[in-house]
């Protein structure tokens, strides 16, 4: 139903329950909830603990601004298959990727710009592109770090 089809008071009514509604909703976002809900504290430093955890193939740093680690690789009849991860600090230059053969490149986190032989690509968390062999990979991360998997292809001479 329309507010025009409404009397005076009707609106008037309706008006009232919905500034009464509205306050109390900001009453309840102003502070701490009266039933003594809130943030924690911020532990003390003496009781912090860390995890000795480490990752089985912990991404290691190749040059400044790139780091990289192999999650998988296999050879057969002549063929290499490689999957590699890159995670792009976000910097000022563009940083080279030098990859052996072809590859498929996935962006698995992150944005940024990619040049691929000289053609510039906007590429985001999703984004798939390929390269070709010998062509040269540029990646300029934005705004935070550019996780990327490649999927590459070499062919090994018989």
């Amino acid at each position: 139903m329309s507010s025009k089809g409404l009397g005076a008071g009707e609106r008037a009514c309706r008006c009232a329950a919905l500034i009464t509604l509205a306050s109390a909703a900001a009453a309840g976002c102003a502070g701490p909830a009266a039933d003594g809900r809130g943030l924690l504290p911020q532990p003390a430093l003496d009781h912090l603990a860390f995890s000795a955890y480490q990752p089985e193939r912990p991404l290691e740093s190749v040059k400044p601004g790139l780091a990289a680690r192999a999650s998988f690789a296999a050879a057969a009849d002549g063929y290499v298959i490689e999957v590699r991860d890159f995670m792009v600090a976000p910097g000022e230059q563009p940083v080279a990727i030098e990859i052996r053969g072809a590859g498929a490149f996935e962006v698995r986190d992150g944005n940024g710009v990619v040049s691929v032989a000289g053609k510039i690509l906007e590429v985001a968390m999703g984004a798939t592109f390929g390269v070709s062999q010998g062509a040269a990979l540029t990646v300029k991360a934005r705004g935070g770090p550019l996780a990327l998997r490649a999927h590459l292809f070499v062919v090994q001479p018989r």
